[in-house]
């Protein structure tokens, strides 16, 4: 309607529409190991580094927040993550690995 106004009807209006600044996109990624990868990494590590790299991948925790885990927010399977990257707390369930859980 502000433009039919401005343009057609020749009212001297401002447009609020052009003092909203435009939100910027999300910058996600979307990034899914190939067929093979998984195994390159792991035989590229020595063996107390391969069960951190598979906690890493089969729960998609980045590295801060596998860094950050602590004994007493582990239950079960169940580990709470108090800081993330982007400032939230969650919990992530860790599958059974090895027979273990």
């Amino acid at each position: 309607m502000f433009t039919i106004a401005i343009k057609e009807w020749g009212f001297p209006l401002p447009n609020p529409v052009t003092m909203i600044r435009k939100l910027k996109a999300a910058r996600s990624r979307d990034r899914r190991l190939a067929v093979g990868d998984e195994q390159k990494i792991l035989d590229g590590c020595n063996p107390e580094m391969q069960a951190f790299v598979i906690l890493a991948i089969e729960t998609a925790m980045r590295r801060g927040e596998l860094h950050g885990l602590k004994r007493s927010g582990i239950k079960g399977r169940l580990a709470y993550l108090p800081d993330t990257k982007n400032g939230t707390c969650h919990a992530v369930i860790y599958p059974c690995a090895g027979g273990y859980c």
